[in-house]
């Protein structure tokens, strides 16, 4: 199932081009902030823009500065409006992530921008109800796609492999079908798939809560264990529910593994993938089943990582350039399938707008905040 042909070749520009207009609709001055691990703040700008002129919507992206992939930051560096501003920050996404959720949270921070600027902060990542929601009928249309090929009858079971991060995507198709969990000892690992480099995914939340039944005490409890110990357990009945009512199985690929089944689908087939979909690919031919066909969600183009994918196909990197046209233009040469992306190769072409770069902490964050809002 391929999800990347929109304007920005990823799977969230599904979403990202109907929920700005619901925010147009919903709200009368409202900025937006964006933490992203790369392909979701490209996706938010895109949409964003294409509101009217006198829009009272403005966005802000903070990206990790060194989690992305160079036509990942081309996309969001590049977008010149007033209405937008865009910052790196010198940590990973769930750092950003993890700042922005605390100043959602924080009365004093939200008290003081309403009663100084009339504002009221919101986000547009999967933290966002409005972005899950238009991704339940991408699966659901696939699933209408099997059965009216005749692969499956209706009401046949189908199996679905998604390269998760965030854990949004897997479940809006959890809604359209409607352990231990351990971070005291973990560090990120940074990988060619930068959506998946998330150590505390968002959904995680809501999926449990799905799994439970609603019971929000008892989530509640969970996640601020977390917060405070780094670690909870679920009881021996939920992680039953979750593996024999909802069928859910993990698993990962290494480094390695990766570059080869982009390597080996490339050269048996034509196709090249990218790093997230041959995450996916990897884990589907080891899970598939004779009983039921497996859809693998293709999250991106392989464009967006374009030096990434020619490592993997162990083709020469061109000399290094900082706009990575030359790599791209390289990756345009030797596929066919899926179709280029035009959009980015214009994109890497445009100058760079914005350059700033802060700290983690959630005080910096704040500060550029409130200097936005400020700006309005």
């Amino acid at each position: 199932m391929e999800t990347f042909h929109g304007p920005t070749a990823s799977f969230k520009d599904a979403a990202l081009q109907i929920m700005p207009q619901l925010f147009e609709q919903a709200i009368t001055k409202e900025p937006t902030v964006q933490a992203t691990s790369g392909d979701t703040g490209s996706a938010v700008l895109d949409g964003f823009s294409k509101l009217s002129g006198n829009s009272n919507v403005r966005v802000m992206v903070l990206y990790p500065e060194h989690g992305i992939s160079s036509v990942q930051k081309a996309l969001m560096t590049s977008v010149d409006s007033d209405s937008v501003k865009v910052i790196g920050v010198d940590g990973d996404f769930d750092s950003c992530q993890s700042a922005i959720k605390a100043i959602f949270r924080s009365q004093s921070v939200n008290e003081r921008l309403m009663d100084a600027y009339n504002i009221k902060l919101s986000a547009a990542n999967s933290i966002n109800w409005g972005r899950l929601l238009p991704q339940v009928v991408y699966h659901a249309s696939a699933y209408l796609d099997l059965v009216r090929q005749g692969v499956i009858g209706m009401g046949d079971e189908c199996d679905v492999c998604i390269p998760t991060g965030n854990f949004g995507n897997i479940l809006a198709a959890f809604y359209a079908r409607t352990g231990i969990y351990d971070l005291r000892q973990r560090k990120l690992q940074v990988s060619t798939s930068p959506a998946i480099d998330i150590l505390k995914s968002s959904n995680l939340e809501r999926f449990l809560h799905l799994v439970t039944g609603g019971d929000g005490p008892m989530i509640k409890t969970w996640f601020e264990g977390l917060h405070k110990d780094g670690i909870f357990k679920v009881p021996n009945e939920v992680l039953e529910t979750i593996s024999n009512k909802f069928n859910l199985v993990s698993d990962w690929c290494s480094e390695e593994q990766c570059a080869k089944t982009i390597r080996t689908v490339f050269k048996e087939t034509g196709y090249l993938l990218d790093p997230h979909t041959s995450v996916a690919k990897t884990v589907a031919d080891r899970q598939a089943t004779s009983e039921r066909p497996m859809i693998i969600c293709s999250t991106a183009h392989y464009g967006k990582f374009p030096e990434d994918v020619s490592r993997a196909l162990q083709l020469p990197l061109p000399a290094e350039s900082d706009d990575c046209s030359g790599v791209l233009q390289q990756l345009k040469t030797v596929s066919a399938l899926p179709s280029f992306n035009q959009g980015l190769e214009s994109a890497v072409k445009k100058p760079r707008v914005h350059n700033s770069v802060i700290s983690d902490d959630m005080k910096n964050i704040t500060r550029e905040i409130e200097t936005f809002c400020a700006e309005w």
